[in-house]
């Protein structure tokens, strides 16, 4: 990695269960550099940014940043796939889905064949239910895995502890109750203790360097493809949350500034003290931009962050990321997924073409941008035409290839008979 150099990805993998998203992407990112990544819809751009911000949990490949962290070096590691495989990785959370209907099952037989109906036999299915939800949530693709498991764990140290209680009943011998006691003190311990081990290997199977949510949040921000938000927030407390992995107890009069110089920037004055909810898609888009200068990142990672925005502010917004990563003096770079082609070839000081999860072609725009490219990667036929007034280019896209249409096609408008009427 030069020193020159914001990141790198080296032959990054992930997919769901059978489909594999992304495959073998290999990808570095300069100082002051404004990257575009270009493709059809389902080509991986979305996936790539989130397996980035670690979103997504790649399954192989390495992400490197130039980011120092507390103990001085520059170069990191981070969202690291665990070393073990895939079947492995499941074993837990499917453990945990069996365990937690195996608990209700027995709960709700019992309360059915219990004559005492006590609530200690069916305390089962009490931490049935949230451990099968565990379960089935971490499997998730968008899942904290950890977060999930720890849940699970602490249902299924709730059931040892519970368990225990057998030990007050077992004078009364072997009955319903006793026998659910019993059972959660047993099964509870053996699956904690599965828990731990896991835990513990997941640890020692990371080769994340030490960075935390925070340290990684002043790194690099994120502006998703479309923001629907029902909170009743202010747009300048909204801006505010981009220096919230910079605040300690107080916000500091240079976090006020940062934020009220972001809205000056955008031209956020007009609004800055409405509700966020109240605010159309386009303005709420721009608000979320502003979160994301307002961070101070040194990485921009943009899902389309022109698709809401009117013809202006789509160019103002693309003209003011561009003066943001150009500035030589401060390290920034933005890789950006967008569907406009000549936004791309306009504003890009490179641009990756993406197709079935890979990158197919890179360069500068006009290396990138020809005729047989856009034909590969869009099916579609295109022209490329300089531009008289200056050294730019702009490519003019005729049609779609064999997209003829023919009258069978229309099978919902049937043609009138002529004998009708």
């Amino acid at each position: 990695m030069r020193l020159s150099d914001i990141m790198r990805l080296k032959n990054l993998k992930f997919g769901y269960s059978k489909k594999e998203v992304l495959k073998d992407i290999n990808l570095t990112i300069s100082n002051n550099e404004l990257v575009c990544l270009l493709g059809v819809n389902g080509a991986g751009k979305s996936t790539l940014l989130k397996s980035i911000l670690g979103i997504l949990k790649i399954q192989s490949g390495e992400i490197w940043i130039d980011a120092e962290g507390a103990d001085g070096n520059t170069l990191k590691r981070i969202h690291s796939p665990r070393k073990h495989t895939d079947e492995e990785d499941d074993f837990l959370p499917n453990l945990t889905t069996v365990y937690g209907m195996t608990l209700l099952l027995w709960g709700l037989i019992v309360t059915a064949v219990s004559e005492s109906q006590s609530i200690l036999s069916f305390a089962p299915a009490f931490l049935g239910l949230p451990l099968l939800v565990s379960g089935e949530m971490v499997k998730t693709p968008e899942a904290d895995r950890k977060l999930w498991m720890y849940i699970a764990t602490t249902f299924g140290i709730l059931g040892s502890l519970g368990g225990i209680g057998f030990f007050t009943v077992m004078g009364d011998g072997l009955n319903y109750t006793s026998s659910s006691m019993l059972m959660m003190f047993v099964t509870g311990s053996a699956y904690t203790a599965v828990c731990v081990r896991w835990f513990t290997a997941a640890k020692d199977a990371s080769n994340d360097d030490n960075l935390d949510a925070m340290e990684l949040a002043q790194y690099m921000s994120y502006v998703p493809q479309s923001v629907k938000s029902s909170f009743s927030i202010d747009v300048y407390d909204a801006i505010m949350l981009g220096r919230r992995p910079y605040i300690g107890w107080n916000i500091s009069p240079m976090d006020r500034e940062i934020v009220s110089k972001t809205i000056e920037f955008l031209n956020l004055e007009e609004f800055a003290f409405r509700k966020l909810n109240q605010l159309s898609g386009g303005e709420r888009q721009r608000v979320i931009i502003g979160k994301a200068i307002a961070q101070s990142p040194r990485l921009f990672l943009l899902d389309e962050p022109t698709s809401d925005l009117d013809l202006k502010n789509q160019i103002q917004i693309m003209k003011k990321m561009k003066f943001l990563v150009s500035n030589s003096k401060v390290p920034k770079s933005a890789l950006v997924a967008i569907h406009d082609i000549n936004m791309a070839a306009r504003f890009a000081d490179r641009i990756l073409l993406m197709s079935d999860g890979e990158i197919v072609a890179g360069g500068t725009p006009r290396d990138v941008l020809t005729p047989e490219n856009i034909q590969k990667v869009f099916g579609v036929t295109a022209d490329v035409i300089e531009s008289q007034e200056d050294n730019r280019f702009w490519v003019h896209v005729k049609d779609e290839i064999g997209g003829e249409l023919e009258d069978e096609h229309v099978f919902w408008e049937k043609p009138k008979n002529e004998n009708e009427g």
